[in-house]
């Protein structure tokens, strides 16, 4: 057997009631108080590093990929020496 059916009241009806306080929401916070110490400024490093954009994608997939193969030959050395021990 099936429950009837009861529209919820329209919206016309419900402007004069204010809506139930939230459980989930709060009162908004007040603004931090903590004060901050400005960014240092970023000085650009001597001679031809300094040319480098080191905040850019490329040079983040450069330092990815060169990290990815030196991890790889570490791998590979500690294998070979662990082979030339039991061997």
């Amino acid at each position: 057997m099936g429950k009837d059916w009861t529209p919820r009241k329209q919206t016309v009806e419900l402007e004069g009631v204010a809506p139930p306080p939230s459980k989930i929401r709060r009162a908004p916070a007040p603004p931090s108080r903590i004060r901050r110490d400005p960014m240092p400024d970023k000085k650009p490093l001597p001679g031809f590093l300094g040319k480098i954009d080191w905040d850019s994608s490329e040079m983040e997939i450069t330092l990815a990929v060169i990290g990815i193969v030196l991890f790889a030959l570490a791998i590979d050395a500690i294998s070979i020496g662990i082979s030339v021990i039991y061997n």
